[in-house]
């Protein structure tokens, strides 16, 4: 007598994620589409900081060297960057000597990009987290935001952004006014 074989039936269950590493003129082929380890961890609403607009915050408590966040974005170069407004360069990293990680209009919008969030994390002097490099699955070599302190459930994650602050040379710093505001600010706050 015959075996019957059984049939193996494979359900889906939820998204299907896939390499989708950004090039300079695509961010994901798949925008909306969220980072599930990122989505358990991490979500955007109005910033604590003045003037800030959204900010990143934890969706659980975690302890320092915790990976909560990840900075997908389009590929540029620092040149690209370099050569054009500061009002255009509201969300970009240095990923390496040669390329920039940008998230440009209208991607900075949740509603029109959520696969990572990292960008959405505010400039402290104070910082409770930095940016690293990650090898994402989906995304190749990025940015992560990793705590460098342990961090509550609801709290604000913040980065130094680290621009240089120091003339050129040609009497022109090298970061926006927001952030050479903030550092006076700070700096007054030093000395108090």
């Amino acid at each position: 007598m015959m075996k019957k074989r059984e049939k193996l039936v494979l359900i889906r269950a939820g998204p299907v994620y896939s390499f989708d590493k950004s090039t300079s003129s695509c961010i994901s082929t798949s925008p909306l589409l969220p980072d599930p380890y990122e989505s358990e961890r991490v979500y955007v609403d109005a910033s604590l900081i003045s003037n800030a607009g959204e900010g990143l915050f934890t969706k659980i408590a975690a302890e320092a060297g915790t990976v909560l966040s990840f900075y997908n974005g389009i590929r540029i170069t620092h040149q690209e960057v370099d050569s054009r407004d500061w009002s255009l360069n509201r969300n970009t990293i240095s990923l390496d000597d040669e390329t920039v990680i940008d998230v440009p209009e209208p991607y900075s919008h949740v509603t029109k990009y959520c696969a990572s969030l990292g960008h959405k994390a505010n400039h402290s002097f104070t910082p409770n987290a930095v940016y690293d490099s990650f090898v994402h699955p989906r995304f190749g070599l990025i940015k992560c935001v990793r705590t460098i302190q342990a961090v509550e459930k609801d709290e604000e994650l913040t980065v130094a952004y680290g621009y240089d602050h120091s003339s050129t040379g040609q009497n022109v710093p090298e970061a926006p006014e927001w952030y050479l505001a903030e550092l006076r600010a700070f700096q007054a706050s030093l000395k108090k």
